[in-house]
Parts: C-alpha cells; sequence; structure tokens
C-alpha cells in the first residue's frame, strides 16, 4: 500500500522576531563601525570643526530631493545674517520640521533615528511605499555637518562621519551659533543660499521682513528644494506649508 507523503511545514517567521533581528544586526553593525571610526578620525573631525570652515566652504554641487545632482556653480548667492535678524516663525518653522528635538540632543537624536529606520522598515521591508526614498533621521546639526564638509554618499560610513562630526559641531559651539550656520549655509533652490537669499528669491523681501505663512514656506524647502520649491512644485510646496505650520501649533 502506497504511503502518503506528509505535505512540508512552511517555516514562518513571525513579523516581531523580522524587527528584532533587524534591530539587532543594524545595533552591532552601527557600535562596531562607530567604535572603529571614532578611534580613527577623531582628530581630524575635531580639527575641520575647529577651524571653524563653515562660512568658507564651498560645495560645487548641489543635489535635489532624490540625492541627485541638479547643477554645479563656482559662487554661491548667499548673504549671511545674525541670528538676531531672523525671524523667530522661521527659527521655529525650521525646527518644528526638521529637528523638534534641536534644543534636547547634543548633536544626534537617538528618537530621529529609530524614526526614521521605522519609516525604513516600513517601506522597503513592509513595502508599503515601493519608491520612497530613504529617511535619514538627520539633525539640524548633522545636516550642517553634511552640506559643509561631506558628501552626499549614501554609506554607514558617511553616516557615521556626519554623526561625529554632529557631536565635534555641539561642543565647540552654542545652539543658537549651530542655528546660525546651518540657516546662512543650506540651499533652497534656485541658487539661494541661505535664508536672506531665500528671501529675497520667493518673496523680494529682506528675511526680517517675512510673515508667518512665508516662514514656513521657506522653511520647507531645504529637505528637496527643487520638489518643493514653490516656482516648480507650488501646490506641493503650499501643502508641506500647511503641514509645518500645524507643526509648529503642536510645538
Amino acid at each position: 500500500m502506497p504511503t502518503k507523503n506528509k505535505p512540508k511545514k512552511s517555516y514562518h517567521i513571525p513579523l516581531s522576531k523580522k524587527i528584532l533581528l533587524v534591530i539587532i544586526i543594524f545595533t552591532l553593525t552601527f557600535s562596531i563601525t562607530f567604535i572603529g571610526l571614532s578611534t580613527l578620525d577623531n582628530q581630524k573631525i575635531s580639527e575641520m570643526v575647529q577651524g571653524n570652515k563653515f562660512l568658507d566652504a564651498i560645495n560645487s554641487k548641489v543635489y535635489d530631493v532624490s540625492d541627485e545632482i541638479i547643477t554645479e556653480f563656482y559662487q554661491e548667492n548667499r548673504n549671511p545674517v545674525p541670528l538676531s535678524k531672523i525671524p523667530s516663525n522661521l527659527i521655529n518653522a525650521s525646527i518644528a520640521i526638521e529637528d523638534s528635538d534641536f534644543y534636547k540632543h547634543k548633536g544626534i537624536s537617538l528618537r530621529g533615528i529609530v524614526r526614521a529606520q521605522w519609516e525604513n522598515f516600513k517601506n522597503i521591508i513592509l513595502q508599503l511605499k515601493k519608491e520612497a526614498k530613504p529617511h535619514g533621521g538627520s539633525t539640524i546639526t548633522q545636516q550642517l555637518a553634511i552640506n559643509t564638509f561631506l558628501t552626499r554618499e549614501i554609506s554607514l560610513n558617511r553616516k557615521l562621519k556626519d554623526i561625529l562630526l554632529a557631536l565635534q559641531i555641539e561642543r565647540s559651539f552654542t545652539k543658537d551659533e549651530i542655528l546660525e550656520m546651518y540657516l546662512n549655509e543650506i540651499y533652497f533652490g534656485h541658487g539661494a543660499y541661505g535664508v536672506q537669499s531665500a528671501a529675497k528669491m520667493y518673496f523680494n523681501k529682506n528675511v526680517q521682513d517675512l510673515n508667518l505663512a512665508e516662514c514656513a514656506l521657506i522653511a520647507g524647502i531645504p529637505r528637496g528644494p527643487s520638489y518643493y520649491s514653490p516656482i516648480l512644485n507650488q501646490e506641493v510646496s503650499l501643502k508641506r506649508r500647511n503641514i509645518i505650520l500645524n507643526r509648529m501649533f503642536k510645538l
């Protein structure tokens, strides 16, 4: 009498274990690489930051929201202004959309990193948004480090370097100094660097004359200067402005 073949049992890994495995692998990789980089590069990074090269640094490439080069340049349309001339609404709007824990962290936000990695996990592993761009979880201090010293290379090595730079920047400058450098350094699209140039570009005003809605709109641009440009994508830009206004209200 022929024997029946028993169906093979398919082994299914629960979602909770998948998440735990991803967290363990990420934590181990991060810890090992971080220790190695901090040992090798800490002196060099300290020298870079102590040299205060922020306003002298010139990037030669500009990237859009997809991290693709959209233009190259040799001179920057930048008009630095002191923090005292930047409206509190613009400062608060930038913090609300870019780094709500700015005054609480020391250069990096663990909550921001965890939140970003969770979004990446949902988008990639769970395939909720198959074409979604990766989230980096970068603080304002990290963004200052990236825009001043580093490239847009997507790698663990680059990410760890921007973390080390951010920690050193926080040890070398006050929060207000970091904000002033960031708001004068960051790219706002269409050749405008810093909030004063952005105010002139989009509203033909000096930055101190911007109203609340204008501040919120400008604060939303740096994450994707082309994608969130009110000139190229007005509807998208206004939608992001409204998101920022809502976040400002909740802070």
